[in-house]
């Protein structure tokens, strides 16, 4: 699981239904280390926290060793930006079937609402190539 401030509550309800022997790595990153909150999560689950800059989430995702895909998914919700990048990263450069993969953009920089939810129907909005 990927994610910013914005996954954060989508990411927790992920966490609390997973199976007890689940396994995998959840991503969160913050601004700010005080935002951190104590989430419930399987014994096998590791769960990291990426405090600074978004592109720290692209940096890391990276970094990870994805090379084999078999039973793995991939929960992706970041801003926009941030979001095309990991779509590059997670599909173009490690080869992750499109459809092991929930990715969207939760919000935008110096968007408000009403025009990040119009620009998702133009160039600008879309993540997918």
């Amino acid at each position: 699981m990927i994610g910013d401030h914005a996954a954060v509550p989508a990411i927790a309800a992920g966490l609390e239904s997973m199976d007890a022997d689940a396994v995998g790595t959840v991503l969160i990153q913050l601004d700010h280390d005080e935002d951190r909150l104590d989430l419930e999560h399987p014994a096998g689950v590791e769960l990291r926290w990426l405090i600074g800059e978004r592109e720290l989430l692209v940096d890391t995702v990276a970094a990870l060793d994805l090379g084999d895909h078999e039973g793995l998914q991939v929960f992706c919700h970041v801003e926009r930006g941030i979001t095309k990048q990991l779509r590059k990263v997670l599909v173009k450069d490690a080869g992750i079937p499109r459809e092991q993969i929930s990715i969207s953009a939760y919000w935008a920089l110096g968007r408000i609402e009403d025009q990040f939810q119009a620009e998702k129907r133009e160039p600008v909005g879309k993540i997918d190539d």
